[in-house]
């Protein structure tokens, strides 16, 4: 039985005690601040008790102090760490920059000499004035193709370097596999059949082909790498082979093939490194290991896979995977074309502002080639347009590089475009640097035709063609 004294109400002295703690308690917990709590009088019990409760408190003092000490110890590290990813960054950032740079400087110095390399071999095959022998069109072309692949090789290295520092874009459409395919194979039968290859097309003739979403001249430019793979390691008389396929009803195959050497299965995962050519460096089969990795990473940006089978003396299989869609609508439009006397050969006077000797030269032969037109040139862009001005030519072609620390030939050509007297001279642009934003600079500069070093002679000389014959009025 319970004792009355057990239920009384609480001495008011007690309840104030209590009151008293609680109250410093939550004050000590709002503040974030743990004090010593006073009990002026009272009975010893609660004495102790707030003796005991002090030394609790105490205790957790030293514990908050501990942790802020830790947290400003943390807030400085943490301040610490980001200054020094944050430096890390800007160095990553500046090398990045200096890479670009040196790539885009390299690129430029080395298509300029190229540019004389492949265009004075190109006249030397063409030229109807004075014909090769047998063997020296032989030795030309051995010219002619060792330039190519060397301005092949630079074009991988820069579209790598773009890659890495993300400033490669692409054009994601809907395209149509049968055209992909077919201009393909249309680049490479020639080669096919100078090697003495067969070509098989395996697809199923049931298939109707459907589109795929990917960049249509990026995803040419890997199946043609692919494709020349296929030729440059393959045997004598071999076949190389192509199958489309669609799977799960999401995706579309496209697999090149080849009954070659194929790849030893201890170097295939070598394969994607760049610059590895898996010990093929002493067979004489010229390659650069850039290409299949350059592949790689332009048909992963695309959202799509490449994948590959090889058994070593039977032959490799590569393929890819492009998401599938429908394929585009063909609308039958009839497009209404001036049509120009091209096979006339073009006059009147062409300005060429270019302050390499070996340009000028080669420019000199190439329109001495084809055209009856009056050549004048300048080495500097102000020398250029004060012979603009005198001679108000038909045309100015302009070197976008130009050396001696005077205007370039981006600003030059905005110049031009202010003066009216000049202004409306068409101007074309020559230029090493293939860079993207080096093409829009040139376009919002105001030229009419964008060439990169080393030019090709044929499409150069129907572009110059085009415009002297509208400027002379010469239509059919």
């Amino acid at each position: 039985m319970s004792n009355a004294a057990d239920h009384a109400p609480l001495e008011p002295s007690l309840r104030g005690a209590l009151a008293a703690l609680i109250g410093q308690l939550r004050l000590a917990r709002n503040q974030q601040k743990v004090g010593p709590l006073s009990l002026d009088d009272g009975d010893p019990e609660l004495r102790a008790l707030a003796g005991l409760i002090n030394d609790i408190l105490g205790n957790v003092q030293e514990e908050v102090d501990h942790l802020q000490d830790v947290n400003r110890d943390l807030d400085a590290l943490v301040k610490q760490r980001t200054a020094e990813l944050e430096h890390a960054k800007t160095i990553a950032e500046m090398g990045s920059t200096q890479k670009s740079k040196f790539l885009t400087q390299m690129s430029h110095e080395l298509r300029t000499p190229l540019n004389s390399i492949i265009g004075f071999a190109q006249l030397l095959l063409d030229s109807k004035k004075e014909e090769l022998s047998e063997r020296q069109s032989k030795q030309v072309n051995h010219i002619l193709t060792g330039g190519r692949h060397l301005l092949g090789l630079i074009n991988d290295v820069l579209d790598l370097s773009k890659i890495e520092t993300g400033h490669l874009d692409l054009n994601i459409e809907t395209v149509d596999v049968e055209d992909l395919v077919g201009e393909s194979l249309e680049m490479i039968k020639p080669l096919i059949a100078q090697q003495g290859l067969t070509f098989e097309d395996r697809t199923d003739p049931a298939l109707e082909l459907p589109g795929v979403k990917c960049d249509f001249l990026r995803t040419k430019q890997c199946l043609i790498n692919l494709l020349n793979n296929a030729c440059k390691y393959n045997v004598d008389g071999g076949t190389v082979w192509l199958e489309v396929k669609t799977f799960k009803d999401e995706w579309v195959r496209i697999i090149v093939g080849d009954t070659g050497m194929g790849i030893p299965e201890a170097r295939q995962h070598e394969l994607f490194r760049p610059f590895s050519r898996l010990g093929r460096e002493e067979t004489g089969i010229e390659g650069s290991g850039v290409g299949l990795v350059l592949t790689r990473l332009l048909i992963h940006g695309m959202e799509g896979v490449l994948d590959f089978e090889s058994e070593e003396g039977k032959g490799s299989s590569f393929w890819i995977d492009l998401p599938l869609t429908e394929k585009p609508v063909c609308t039958d439009t009839v497009l209404e074309m001036t049509s120009v006397e091209l096979d006339a050969r073009p006059q009147g006077v062409v300005i060429y502002i270019e302050d390499i000797e070996s340009n000028v030269r080669l420019m000199e032969d190439i329109l001495g080639e084809y055209t009856d037109v009056q050549l004048m040139s300048a080495p500097s862009a102000e020398e250029g347009i004060a012979l603009a001005l005198e001679q108000l030519p038909d045309l100015i072609i302009m070197d976008i590089n130009l050396a001696g620390g005077g205007m370039n030939g981006i600003d030059a050509t905005r110049y031009i475009r202010s003066v009216s007297t000049i202004s409306n001279i068409p101007i074309f642009a020559l230029t090493g640097n293939v860079q993207e934003d080096t093409r829009a600079k040139c376009e919002e500069a105001g030229v009419d035709g964008f060439f990169a070093k080393p030019i090709k002679v044929d499409e150069f000389i129907e572009a110059v063609s085009v415009i002297l014959n509208q400027r002379l009025g010469r239509f059919l």
